[in-house]
Formats: structure tokens, sequence, C-alpha cells
């Protein structure tokens, strides 16, 4: 049985940037950088909180129309029960 995902903020922080680590496709660097972002600005807020909708729905929106397959699938892993 899987874990389950860590729902805080530092644990969705710590997602995104694992998953902006595994992003090798040069095309989708601008992605990168903003998973990095959503990241830095997860960490900074104060007081934990259940997943932010508003960056679910930005993160399945990049998995609906990434160009690759890696990218598409990594996006999804990361959302989890969120993908919807």
């Amino acid at each position: 049985m899987a874990q389950p995902l860590d729902q805080t903020n530092q644990g969705l922080a710590n997602r995104l940037n694992d998953y902006a680590e595994a992003i090798d496709n040069p095309a989708s660097h601008e992605m990168e950088l903003d998973l990095r972002e959503a990241a830095r600005r997860l960490r900074d807020v104060d007081e934990p909180a259940p997943l932010i909708p508003k960056l679910i729905a930005e993160i399945r929106k990049a998995a609906l129309f990434a160009s690759d397959l890696e990218t598409r699938t990594a996006l999804r892993a990361l959302l989890g029960d969120h993908a919807g």
C-alpha cells in the first residue's frame, strides 16, 4: 500500500521541488522554474494548510498540456488523488 502523501505546504513544496529536479526536457524549462517558484512560496507560508485548490488546478492543467509523456506522468503522480 502506498504511503499517504504529506498534505502540508512543506510536503507539497518538497514534492514540487523533486518533480522540478526530474524535468530533463529543455522545452519544459519554464514549467520547471514555475514548480520551483511554487515550492519556494509554499515554504514561505507561516502556517501549514491543506493543498491549495488553485495550485492543484494549475498543475492539473500543466499535466494535461505537457508535450512529453514523462512530464505528464510526473505531474499526475504529484497530484495523486487530486489528478482527477
